[in-house]
């Protein structure tokens, strides 16, 4: 090793352990006056919670990106708030600026140890001090909206995790991604745009209306009962099937459905070779559903 790389390394060594010591003596006098020293809180259950409140703060965005952990929007009916559940310190960035609240996976080193302007920063580093933690129990991240919230748009990403809306009435756009997980949305009205992608993923809808619908799997199906997009409609899969009970008739829509490998069924009647409808030159299709392989069965009203 160079003597200039071994200068570094003790360098970077006496960093963390002085970071260490401050650590501790921060943990000690927090402990004397009663302060708390970590961000989340040991519920009775033994799960790490923090918790952020943001009902006052005008929140218009919520955007999540997480590695491995479930996403869950429900409804409240007090005060709009956001939990992250068995997230060390540490292991993720969470902030809130110009009325958008963000919540990031990030376990690097560079996350716990920042250099800047400001000198060092031990961002997670405390964590350590608080002793052995499981770090098998399942993440989640929970946001709660309340009657009088202002959310104009949620938008999550999940690499490994199932995401659920639950009995919501927000006029609010919502942009999703899951790689590898289930997605399920149950009682959703007014929303505004509703897209949803996924590699391995089943998306289910219960009883939900938006404006604009857009949803796209690799690999994965497609369900919807009682399902109302008022503007437009645009299903797809690689490998799965699709089946959508709507709220809206058919004839509201200029429609293209079409399975390369696969049946098509509209309420009942089989269409060998698709379901087309006539369009002008310059006009688009505003419905339009497409499956390589599998079936799509559509039932309206």
């Amino acid at each position: 090793m160079k003597p200039s790389s071994l200068i570094y390394l003790l360098f970077a060594v006496a960093i963390i352990l002085v970071g260490l010591f401050i650590c501790s003596a921060a943990s000690a006098a927090a402990s004397a006056n009663g302060s708390e020293l970590f961000n989340s809180k040991q519920n009775d259950e033994g799960d790490l919670v923090f918790t952020y409140d943001f009902s006052a703060d005008n929140v218009k965005k919520i955007s999540i990106e997480t590695l491995d952990a479930d996403v869950m929007i429900e409804k409240t009916s007090g005060s709009s708030y956001i939990e992250l559940i068995n997230f060390a310190d540490g292991s993720y960035t969470f902030s809130h600026t110009n009325r958008i609240v963000s919540v990031t996976n990030n376990t690097n080193l560079s996350s716990i140890l920042q250099f800047g302007t400001n000198g060092f920063h031990f961002d997670g580093l405390r964590h350590y001090l608080r002793g052995t933690v499981d770090t098998t129990r399942p993440k989640s991240v929970k946001v709660y909206v309340g009657p009088d919230s202002v959310l104009q748009q949620i938008a999550v990403t999940l690499q490994s995790g199932d995401f659920s809306i639950r009995n919501i009435s927000v006029q609010c756009d919502y942009d999703i991604s899951v790689t590898d997980g289930k997605t399920s949305v149950l009682s959703l009205y007014n929303a505004g745009s509703l897209k949803f992608e996924g590699s391995n993923s089943d998306l289910e809808i219960k009883n939900a209306d938006c404006d604009i619908f857009r949803g796209s799997l690799h690999n994965g199906s497609i369900t919807a009962d009682n399902f109302r997009a008022s503007s437009s409609l645009f299903a797809n899969t690689d490998a799965g099937s699709i089946k959508l009970s709507l709220l809206t008739p058919l004839t509201e829509f200029k429609s293209s459905i079409n399975s390369v490998k696969g049946n098509v069924s509209i309420n009942g009647s089989v269409y060998e070779n698709g379901y087309n409808d006539a369009v002008e030159k310059n006009e688009d299709y505003n419905f339009e559903i497409k499956v390589n392989t599998g079936d799509i069965i559509l039932m309206t009203k």
